[in-house]
């Protein structure tokens, strides 16, 4: 019988590698993208773990946004047999700055030691001096805001207090991943991302949006990822044996991302 390909098989295949290149951008290099998500693998042996068809849509996802799978921008979490994409807050922030009118944009927490200050009214303000020290001489974390200034010089920011954060990440049931291992950086995308909800960005933010939500709609995208999974596995490859076959069965629904709470709720 012939043996069953794994995901790292999958992905060193010439087939895969075939459509990738057709969801990538062009300043991304198919050789570099798969590289960076063999790398996740060997850095997390438990995403081998996951069904390939869960794996392959976050992968191509990642490839639909032109983001490679470094775990710097995006994270692969394996939760249970299930692949999960989070974006995170760098991930964010490259997605804002492909909108042409932003000229920056930030996140920062606030701690007690702190000089910060919040104007509102007519004029809105916002002022953070950090205090000179370690983490520690600045105290614990007490929230966190985010600012975007378009290029008109116009601008916008958002700020929330600790116990809304730490609301968010309570509602996260894994026990790995971005909340524990990258902790500030979760805190400052979620300010982020409440702020982005009120501005009018690019597709990809929208898209990305849409995903953490659990509402992102496929048929609507040139390079859907379920039915890359599906050509992934009937037809780049070789044919699987009959007693792996079942894990690409799912996909003849054309079910969109099976994202877990964590991902829904993660960022509300």
């Amino acid at each position: 019988m012939q043996k069953s390909l794994t995901i790292q098989d999958r992905l060193k295949a010439d087939g895969f590698k075939n459509e990738i290149s057709n969801a990538l951008p062009s300043h991304v290099k198919p050789e570099q993208f798969i590289r960076a998500a063999l790398t996740q693998i060997i850095d997390n042996p438990d995403l081998a773990k996951c069904s390939q068809v869960s794996f392959f849509k976050a992968i191509m996802k990642c490839g639909q946004f032109g983001i490679i799978p470094d775990g710097r921008l995006v994270y692969l979490i394996p939760y249970g047999t299930d692949c999960q994409l989070i974006i995170g807050y760098l991930g964010m922030i490259e997605l804002t700055k492909r909108n042409g009118n932003v000229g920056s944009i930030y996140s920062a927490v606030v701690r007690a030691n702190d000089d910060f200050r919040i104007e509102l009214g007519l004029s809105r303000n916002l002022i953070h001096i950090p205090k000179r020290g370690s983490e520690a001489e600045r105290g614990k974390i007490t929230g966190a805001y985010a600012i975007i200034k378009f290029r008109d010089e116009e601008f916008d920011f958002e700020f929330m207090e600790r116990d809304e954060v730490d609301s968010i990440q309570q509602r996260s049931k894994a026990r790995s991943g971005p909340w524990k291992t990258d902790h500030s950086e979760m805190v400052k995308k979620t300010v982020l991302r409440r702020l982005l909800k009120r501005q009018s960005l690019s597709p990809e933010l929208r898209e990305a949006e849409a995903l953490e939500n659990d509402q992102f709609q496929s048929q609507n995208s040139r390079y859907d990822p379920a039915s890359q999974a599906k050509a992934i596995a009937e037809n780049q490859f070789p044919s699987l044996p009959e007693s792996s076959t079942p894990a690409f069965e799912e996909i003849e629904e054309d079910v969109p991302f099976d994202y877990s709470e964590e991902v829904n709720e993660v960022m509300k």
